[in-house]
């Protein structure tokens, strides 16, 4: 299994601040992440499968 880190700033807001880890085994994975910004919280968590199909996929917002 590898394991990989992103960390990123918006391009379309400078105040913006990403990071997702990737956990990935064969031709599946699991995935989340964070988007903060000063006005809202995002956050996801992906699962795929075998052949990269999506599991199941949660997105939610805080204000």
């Amino acid at each position: 299994m590898k394991t990989a880190t992103f960390a990123w700033r918006g391009l379309d807001d400078p105040h913006r601040f990403d990071i997702a880890r990737a956990e990935f085994d064969g031709d599946s994975c699991e995935a989340g992440g964070v988007s903060v910004t000063l006005d809202y919280e995002l956050t996801w968590r992906l699962e795929a499968g075998d052949g990269w199909r999506t599991r199941s996929l949660l997105v939610e917002r805080r204000w």
